[in-house]
């Protein structure tokens, strides 16, 4: 059985952003898969959980 990958998604002023979270200089980023470091709201950051039986990503809080 294929575990959930370690995946997250913020909230930025572009949108919600979508792929690794880190920490750096007391602000949250997420890091997309292109290894872009973008600055979210550390608060509306969420984990992905599982897929629907749809295969669609959930998130804490969906």
């Amino acid at each position: 059985m294929k575990g959930v990958p370690i995946k997250f998604k913020g909230e930025s002023v572009i949108g919600e952003v979508y792929g690794y979270f880190a920490k750096r200089e007391g602000k949250a980023y997420i890091v997309n898969d292109i290894g872009t470091w973008v600055s979210v709201d550390e608060d509306s950051v969420v984990q992905l959980i599982g897929y629907d039986a749809d295969g669609n990503e959930i998130y804490e809080g969906d």
